[in-house]
């Protein structure tokens, strides 16, 4: 999802909860990270080859994102 699309869903989540759920989402989003890297290369192990090229590049676009969220965390704490 792109960033003006994440946006919008946090703004229309916000009021129809009416909880303001920003400060929560990098924690969340770093966890989805993990999960979906860590299912990528799980199933790497048994992959038909074909395949191979299309997980690999997922794993490595979740590792990015995660090692991303983990620097900017850093930089705030």
């Amino acid at each position: 999802m792109d960033a003006a699309r994440a946006r919008a869903l946090v703004a229309r989540y916000a009021a129809l909860s009416g909880d303001a759920a920003q400060r929560r989402l990098p924690g969340f989003i770093a966890a989805y990270c993990a999960v979906r890297c860590a299912a990528m290369a799980f199933a790497l192990q048994t992959a038909a080859t074909a395949e191979m090229e299309r997980l690999a590049s997922a794993a490595d676009a979740y590792r990015g994102r995660l090692r991303q969220l983990l620097r900017e965390r850093a930089l705030l704490e």
